[in-house]
């Protein structure tokens, strides 16, 4: 009986091994002829180690290797590594895979943040504001962070008593961030005192903004302006606000509108303003410059300890900016009059040099800075072209982080946006 059964299990391999070496040369022919394309999408699996299982062949796995390097090279020009552009077609299209773009943003190119520290956005009009203040309240509620604006009823885009100092008493370190105007809908530009954000006309209104930040958010919280060069500023207001050119330059009440938004009538408030900076506050106080989003935005990262992957941003357009449809162009031909972007000019050109001196000491204490920016550069404009390509909006409890950032591109405006989110929080 021994003899029998010994010699039906070596009957058995006998035919399991046969079996498996027809197996092998049918894969082998059947995956010469044609030449074997793979899809990208496999090629990440390879990357991750699942392809690996699914091997059929020497033909096969050659193949696999060559899209896996293809995509580790995407995944590296992505996190900035290389220079220049990439010009091949297959490159190109590796890119543009969403598996591999939320491959990136899930590894942050080794740029992780650990915890965040409370910060506040004080959103100025027309100054990339609206695609900030989106993105840092997409990730601040993906961090379980408590927002100011939960606590209000609407308008939900503005802190309305945003100067009123003395307020908050029991309620300190109550909030971890705010992002929103800080004033109602265009009374920023007004030169009368807005008395309900307890601005006095005084020049002093920007240092009881910093005040009330911290009663609301505590005394180590980060504050953040944001800015932009007078002239394309005024550009873009008059266009957003449709005021023409002519109704601007007639009227000394509209000129200087950062200084108005800042609430700053004179020169002499625009000195003390100046000299003062950054009001006691140095490492707290930060400028973000629009024509330097992505230095601006890595800067705030590191400020808040953040992940690369949170200040990944889709660019929000209002109604009436100069890059949507309806956009015009309010400037064109047109002379300022002398006096009308004199203290702009100024705020500007100090502010930015206080960004630029902060972009500069970053730069070096770590020298994976400048990567950064360009890696951020690269996977912003990576998203953006897979948004554009799928229909990725779905329920925000849902979506995946790719597919929270693309279902901002169906948002017709940011304060809708704000409006779920704070009802989805509550």
């Amino acid at each position: 009986l021994t003899c029998v059964l010994t010699a039906a299990t070596a009957l058995c391999f006998c035919f399991a091994w046969l079996n498996l070496r027809f197996q092998e040369e049918h894969v082998q022919i059947r995956f010469t002829q044609p030449p074997l394309r793979i899809a990208v999408l496999d090629a990440a699996d390879a990357v991750s180690g699942t392809a690996g299982q699914r091997s059929l062949g020497a033909v096969t796995l050659t193949a696999k290797s060559k899209t896996a390097d293809r995509v580790m090279a995407a995944k590296r020009w992505l996190c900035g590594y290389e220079d220049g552009q990439v010009t091949d077609g297959n490159h190109n299209v590796t890119i543009q895979n969403p598996r591999v773009v939320e491959q990136v943003l899930d590894f942050n190119c080794g740029f992780h943040g650990n915890k965040s520290e409370r910060f506040a956005y004080f959103k100025t009009h027309k100054t990339g504001s609206g695609t900030i203040e989106t993105t840092l309240l997409r990730s601040a509620v993906r961090k379980d962070l408590h927002w100011v604006g939960c606590r209000e009823n609407k308008p939900w885009h503005a802190l309305i008593h945003s100067g009123c100092t003395g307020q908050e008493r029991g309620s300190e370190q109550a909030f971890d961030f705010e992002v929103r105007h800080v004033t109602r809908d265009k009374s920023f530009w007004q030169i009368q005192p807005i008395v309900e954000s307890c601005d006095r006309g005084d020049g002093h209104w920007f240092e009881q903004l910093l005040t009330h930040y911290e009663e609301l958010m505590g005394g180590e919280v980060h504050i953040f302006l944001s800015v932009r060069e007078s002239h394309s500023h005024l550009n873009s207001l008059l266009s957003w606000s449709k005021t023409s050119f002519e109704t601007f330059a007639g009227s000394e009440a509209l000129w200087n509108p950062t200084a108005k938004e800042l609430r700053l009538m004179s020169k002499d408030q625009v000195e003390h303003f100046l000299s003062a900076w950054p009001f006691r506050r140095r490492g707290r106080l930060h400028v973000m410059l629009t024509e330097n989003l992505y230095n601006s935005l890595v800067l705030l990262r590191r400020a808040l300890k953040w992940s690369l992957q949170d200040v990944v941003f889709w660019s929000v357009v209002h109604v009436g900016d100069l890059s949507s449809a309806d956009g015009v162009d309010k400037l064109s031909g047109s002379t300022v009059p002398d006096d009308g972007l004199t203290l702009d000019s100024k705020l500007y050109e100090f502010l930015s040099a206080h960004f630029e001196a902060e972009v500069g000491e970053a730069s070096r204490q770590d020298n994976s800075f400048a990567r950064e920016v360009v890696a951020l550069q690269r996977i912003v404009g990576a998203v953006q072209r897979v948004c554009r390509k799928v229909n990725a909006y779905k329920s925000w409890e849902s979506a995946s982080l790719l597919e929270q950032i693309c279902s901002l591109s169906v948002q017709k405006h940011p304060e809708l946006y704000l409006e779920s989110v704070a009802r989805s929080e509550e």
